[in-house]
């Protein structure tokens, strides 16, 4: 941490306001810390690009709490002014807008915490949904879902694609839908199940039943009608990810690019999602599914 010694008078200043406490800004100074220590200065001489990769890595998901974090480091930077401790004296807190602020906020709309995801499961009816949408969640892609034998689970482990998955929701809700033999509410005179060793088999009459692209657009489509009985406002990718950093255990309050690295050295969790992009890609797409839209 950067002047230590102005940020603890800092901190001792602050208990005559009515907004933060001091635990407050000291939680806050401990996160901006870690970019201090990136980008080897003091955060009242970060650069504009600076202070929006450190608003991302706080992680808030509302843009009222990063307005109370904008103007504690705008009064902060001003004090660090006046003590000459400013490189150009600028305060770029105290310019940022609101709509810039709503850049760095994260989108938990369509972030699936394992709660969420046990309420979701709840409210779908059949194995067969439960599965795809678990099994999207534990990082199957539609390709591997057309495909997956219930020869290719064995009690708790599920092997496909040169990949070995250890998980037993996701072994129940398999061995449960390939028992099923009636698609429910499915609209058809003939909704019987094509008899196969897979596990998310299509109708009896369906033509071609075994082409593996006919059988991904089947899945695709079978996604988006759970999404929308979910009223989840997501996509697959975004319910992968979640169902990846769930697993690994890691937690925002640690900061972007903390949550990058050691999510990026967990190679075996990567390995099970396919995960093969390069550390930054990975970064990307954190930002990608737990932004606001303007991420294109």
């Amino acid at each position: 941490m950067y002047n230590e010694a102005v940020k603890k008078e800092f901190i001792s200043s602050v208990e005559s306001s009515s907004i933060i406490s001091e635990g407050y800004v000291q939680n806050v100074f401990n996160k901006v810390g870690f970019f201090e220590e990136r980008f080897e200065k003091d955060c009242c001489n970060f650069n504009d690009n600076e202070i929006y990769e450190c608003f991302l890595g706080l992680f808030h998901s509302s843009v009222d709490t990063l307005i109370v974090v904008k103007s504690m480091l705008s009064r902060y930077t001003n004090l660090c002014i006046s003590k000459g401790l400013s490189i150009d004296n600028i305060d770029r807190y105290g310019l940022m807008r609101r709509f810039e602020l709503e850049k760095c906020i994260i989108k938990k709309d369509i972030y699936v915490s394992p709660y969420k995801l046990d309420e979701q499961l709840s409210r779908i009816q059949t194995g067969c949904d439960q599965f795809l949408w678990y099994g999207v969640y534990r990082g199957l892609d539609y390709e591997e879902l057309v495909t997956l034998s219930i020869n290719d689970i064995d009690g708790d482990t599920l092997t496909i694609s040169g990949k070995t998955i250890t998980d037993s929701k996701l072994c129940t809700l398999a061995r449960k839908a390939f028992s099923e033999d009636i698609m429910e509410n499915s609209g058809s005179r003939n909704n019987q199940y094509y008899e196969s060793d897979k596990i998310l088999r299509p109708l009896k009459n369906a033509k071609d039943p075994d082409d593996v692209t006919r059988g991904r657009r089947r899945l695709v489509a079978q996604f988006k009608r759970i999404k929308l009985l979910l009223e989840y406002q997501g996509n697959a990718s975004s319910l992968k990810m979640s169902g990846m950093f769930n697993l690994s255990g890691e937690d925002f309050d640690r900061g972007l690019n903390s949550v990058v690295s050691r999510l990026y050295d967990n190679k075996k969790l990567l390995s099970e999602y396919s995960y093969d992009k390069p550390r930054n890609a990975l970064k990307f797409d954190i930002l990608k599914y737990y932004r606001p839209e303007d991420v294109s």
